[in-house]
């Protein structure tokens, strides 16, 4: 990922997690297409797959990401029951924003 490193995005993805909930998979793709004028232009995709206890904490994780400064178009591919239990798998994909920067603070 070009502006902000791959340790903050993971950082990012696991603090905004609910209680209670886990990330089994996280899958970073970058795509590129080049433009009708010759310009290159990258997208940073993220797809998260993951367990919650309910839908309430899916819904919340999906707001706290769509709230982050580093991400953007956060969409919920699916989320369904696991076994007899009211715990729910679940599947979402969200893009790195392309106006997020990462700064480091430096002492004087």
């Amino acid at each position: 990922v070009d502006g902000v490193p791959r340790s903050l995005i993971l950082w990012e993805l696991t603090q905004l997690l609910p209680e209670q909930s886990a990330l089994s998979d996280i899958r970073l793709e970058t795509r590129v297409r080049i433009t009708d004028d010759k310009h290159e232009e990258r997208k940073e995709m993220i797809t998260l797959l993951g367990i919650a206890p309910n839908d309430s904490s899916i819904s919340a994780y999906i707001e706290a990401l769509s709230t982050s400064t580093y991400f953007s178009n956060v969409s919920l591919m699916y989320a369904q029951q696991e076994g007899n239990t009211t715990n729910r798998n679940f599947s979402m994909q969200l893009e790195v924003s392309s106006n997020a920067s990462f700064v480091m603070e430096t002492e004087r």
